[in-house]
């Protein structure tokens, strides 16, 4: 939810980052509620100018790093109702998307109805949404807005995933289950499943399950990567060994001159 100032009833989307620790509303947020936000991504639509200098919109340009599925971005939040507010902090934008993003450090109006939020900028309508009658916990994703590859993740669900992991095999579906669960959100592991089942495509079912099963022998927190470089180097065709157990383990010490209790119970070393 966005910060509601009701002495001026609008609503503030962003902070600058150059003001928001002198500014009276930031202040004591800047210094105490500093936030991450994440995000897939968001997007701007491209500002043109028209004969009479009037501006329209042009292209909308979705806005992601560059090889990263994730984008993080700086907030500042309170609690308001016993809900969490934020804003952005934004900065001056960099010259390869000035030409589209070029409303960063802008004030911009909003203007909220019954109904609708609107936001204007310099008279114009930038961005209009429905506005919803309750706060909402889960973001609202626009389907359209999303590009072709993002959008596969609303089909997805874990109990697919983990039917299809069960089907493998059961160090195939620890695997799995540790993807889906090991973090907060069942969501963050989908992309890791997902890179699972294509080397599933890839190698085999057979062998998916082989390497998992070695992974698991010295691992309780299997990655991808990992089960990836077993299957290259063809270690899931290997036997696996016996795991040391018992008093053996503690024969091996260090080549340094303490002697722990164990060396005078056994009588010592040779040397």
């Amino acid at each position: 939810m966005l910060l509601f100032i009701p002495s001026k009833n609008y609503i503030l989307t962003y902070a600058k980052a150059e003001y928001a620790g002198k500014d009276s509303v930031f202040k004591e947020d800047w210094l105490k509620h500093r936030c991450i936000i994440p995000a897939s991504y968001y997007y701007e639509w491209e500002h043109l100018t028209d004969p009479v200098g009037r501006t329209k919109l042009g292209k909308r340009f979705i806005i992601q790093p560059k090889g990263l599925d994730i984008t993080w971005i700086c907030g500042l939040y309170r609690i308001e109702d016993g809900f969490p507010v934020f804003v952005v902090v934004t900065r001056e934008s960099k010259e390869s998307i000035r030409f589209i993003h070029d409303r960063i450090g802008e004030h911009v109006d909003i203007r909220c109805t019954s109904n609708t939020v609107e936001v204007f900028f310099h008279g114009s309508r930038v961005a209009s949404h429905a506005r919803k009658k309750s706060p909402q916990k889960d973001p609202i994703c626009i389907r359209e807005h999303m590009p072709p590859e993002h959008q596969k993740y609303l089909t997805y669900n874990p109990e697919e995933f983990e039917n299809w992991a069960e089907y493998i095999g059961e160090h195939t579906s620890k695997v799995v289950r540790h993807f889906l669960y090991s973090d907060k959100e069942p969501e963050q592991g989908y992309k890791y499943c997902v890179s699972l089942m294509k080397l599933a495509d890839r190698y085999g079912q057979s062998r998916i399950e082989r390497a998992c099963e070695r992974l698991l022998s010295f691992t309780s927190q299997p990655s991808l990567r990992s089960i990836s470089t077993i299957l290259k180097n063809g270690q899931d065709k290997l036997p696996l060994e016996k795991t040391v157990t018992g008093h053996n383990v503690f024969q091996r010490r260090s080549s340094g001159i303490t002697r722990g209790v164990s060396a005078y119970r056994d009588g010592g070393d040779d040397t």
